[in-house]
């Protein structure tokens, strides 16, 4: 678990209209506490050779 004083609670200006109510969301522990997203670029020529 991340301890507090670590957590981003900052504003992030380059999210999408639909992604801002979700990090709201995870900044104010509404799905539960310290729960973090993490999101990574699979390219679409590495799915189609996996597939």
């Amino acid at each position: 678990m991340i301890p507090d004083s670590k957590r981003f609670t900052g504003e992030l200006t380059g999210l999408a209209p639909d992604e801002s109510p979700v990090f709201a969301a995870l900044k104010d522990n509404t799905f539960g506490k310290n729960l973090r997203l993490e999101q990574e670029r699979v390219g679409y020529g590495w799915l189609l050779d996996a597939l």
